[in-house]
């Protein structure tokens, strides 16, 4: 888990100055111990890692060394997709332009003190003693599968946010906590192990046929901490080529996709290697290469295989051969990668039965459900939580001899009504509501100067026609 804070410009005292100095310092001392702080703590913080049907629960706390004035105050935690690239139009060396898009999965926010606001009145206020003052959350996430956290291509990104605000009294500025940001890992199983090959002729300088490679995995899809035997078969075709070493390396690929207005596509294709190894050759006759290899894949680093608006994550399985041709002075070297494909999961096929309700996950295209904040008093929300109530009607008597088809309206007794709906319903606490997950997407676009914001790498030249129809 990290905290992201806002940046913020400060002066720095002269060196030479000592009474500016200790008056700087005095100041600033004086700035933060006057200052309310507004921060939040989830439980397990230092390794929390929120999946689906989760309880997450936490404390908002506030310090403050004088009386504040507010009318509420709030807790949100929102899922967020970004994708930010730097473009240009060919033919304008000299103009570039940001372009960005935002799509926020859910924004759901509940209050943890203070007064619910009314739309026909303004919110009344009430102070709040010098202090430390602590209140619980507690949020239940539904069992639908969102896209899993990263951070790359460069520009783009998927996180899950939570922040706090005091509202100052009467709509007046109030404060703002840093954002904690969580990762997020769906429920993502392997399938059965199924042994498969993989065939491919390699190429020298994509003219020369090579050599034949065989590859045959125990599976097509993996999990992290998990080894498992791959047989690598190579035939060398001309009959002066053998092959000089071999190893492997696991490739995690990340690919970005913006789409731009009123046409074009911006891609980005960033490239990790996560492991390599180099396999030392034991059975090799002549033209023939038969090596039994153990992969241990690691425990870290590899989130699983998926796709989201404008982001794609997959993985390779990279075989580096070097074919030596001729003897001699006249020996040459070619070095070939060879990419085998590979899934990832984070639970094998075995997790089926043990974790409850993993076969009712939904993909969080396919459902509108969002998370949503509960009593934190409770272990769990209740199963009908926030759910419509039926209208319940009393009971119809029995026809009578004037109206033997039950047509004539009974008359309404007040006796006749059912209970009320339980406390946890109650219109007094409208923020525990459950509400229907509403995705919202934003764009935005500035003119920048060329070279600026070198992050973001160098502009995507848009050519005429430059687009496609997705992944």
């Amino acid at each position: 888990m990290t905290s992201v804070t806002n940046r913020r410009l400060s002066l720095i005292p002269h060196r030479s100055s000592t009474s500016s100095s200790q008056h700087s310092t005095q100041s600033n001392t004086l700035i933060s111990t006057h200052t309310p702080l507004l921060s939040i703590e989830l439980d397990q913080d230092d390794k929390l890692t929120i999946r689906p049907n989760k309880v997450v629960r936490g404390v908002v706390k506030l310090k403050t060394t004088k009386t504040l004035y507010s009318s509420q105050i709030r807790i949100k935690f929102r899922g967020v997709e970004s994708a930010c690239v730097k473009v240009k139009e060919a033919g304008l060396d000299k103009v570039e332009r940001i372009e960005k898009i935002t799509t926020t999965y859910f924004d759901t926010e509940t209050l943890v003190w203070g007064n619910e606001p009314s739309a026909f009145a303004i919110n009344c206020w009430q102070s709040i003693e010098p202090g430390e003052h602590i209140y619980k959350f507690a949020l239940k996430l539904p069992n639908v599968n969102f896209p899993p956290s990263v951070e790359d291509p460069t520009g783009f990104s998927i996180r899950y946010i939570w922040s706090a605000y005091l509202d100052g009294p009467a709509h007046h500025p109030g404060i703002k906590s840093p954002e904690i940001v969580t990762t997020f890992r769906p429920f993502l199983v392997a399938p059965v192990n199924t042994l498969w090959t993989f065939d491919d002729t390699i190429f020298s300088k994509k003219v020369t046929p090579l050599a034949t490679l065989k590859v045959q995995l125990p599976a097509q899809v993996f999990c992290p901490d998990q080894s498992f035997e791959a047989t690598i078969d190579i035939h060398t075709i001309p009959a002066d080529t053998t092959v000089g070493s071999l190893g492997y390396k696991l490739r995690k690929c990340y690919s970005g996709r913006l789409p731009l207005l009123p046409s074009g596509t911006v891609h980005r294709l960033c490239k990790r290697d996560i492991l390599q190894t180099m396999i030392p050759l034991h059975n090799q006759t002549g033209s023939h290469v038969h090596e039994a290899v153990t992969i241990n894949l690691p425990s870290r680093l590899l989130s699983p295989s998926f796709k989201s608006h404008y982001v794609q994550v997959y993985y390779y399985l990279i075989l580096m051969i070097q074919f030596d041709t001729g003897k001699g002075i006249k020996r040459t070297s070619s070095h070939i990668q060879a990419e085998v494909p590979i899934g990832i999961a984070n639970l094998s096929h075995g997790y089926l039965v043990r974790v409850p309700e993993l076969t009712s996950v939904q993909h969080y295209q396919m459902s509108r459900e969002a998370p949503y904040f509960f009593d934190p008093a409770l272990e769990e929300p209740p199963l009908d939580f926030g759910c419509p109530m039926p209208q319940l009607l009393p009971p119809s008597p029995p026809p009578s001899l004037d109206d033997p088809m039950g047509l004539a309206t009974p008359p309404f007794d007040n006796d006749d009504l059912l209970p009320p709906p339980p406390a946890y319903f109650s219109l007094a606490h409208p923020q525990f509501i459950r509400k229907e997950r509403k995705e919202t997407t934003k764009r935005s676009s500035c003119l920048v100067k060329p070279n600026m914001f070198p992050e973001l790498g160098e502009p995507y030249v848009i050519e005429p026609g430059d687009d496609d129809d997705g992944w």
